[in-house]
């Protein structure tokens, strides 16, 4: 089994619960510490309330209340240098465009095993 090379604070954001919560799990048998959020307002008050480092927002690009740009500006505005993994369905162009993405930040494809979310963590990590 692979492991990160350090511990890491994520932020976990997607209105999926059963998905969400593989997931949390996944992440967490990897050694990460998870902030879990069902939705951008959740995100953004957990990343204004935690006392700690978070060190990466691993963001699903279609969320309810609110596009993924904008939730994204909220968290940078709690975190600035917040780094970012972005995840969808939709393919990357396609998913940045819905959700009003500009920026480069790291994407991975659903679908994916946890194998792969662990590799998408540690690059997004790793930049």
């Amino acid at each position: 089994m692979l492991r990160p090379c350090t511990m890491a604070t994520l932020l976990l954001v997607d209105d999926n619960a059963p998905l969400r919560e593989l997931l949390e799990e996944a992440l967490q048998r990897y050694g990460f510490d998870v902030i879990s959020a069902h939705g951008p307002v959740e995100a953004i008050d957990a990343a204004r309330r935690h006392n700690g480092e978070i060190d990466l927002a691993v963001v699903d690009v279609i969320l309810p209340q609110m596009r993924c740009c904008d939730c994204v500006s909220e968290l940078r505005m709690a975190r600035p240098g917040l780094k970012l993994l972005y995840m969808s369905g939709f393919p990357p162009d396609v998913a940045r465009a819905r959700g009003g993405i500009t920026d480069e930040g790291a994407f991975i494809m659903k679908p994916f095993t946890p194998a792969a979310l662990l590799k998408a963590v540690t690059q997004a990590l790793a930049t």
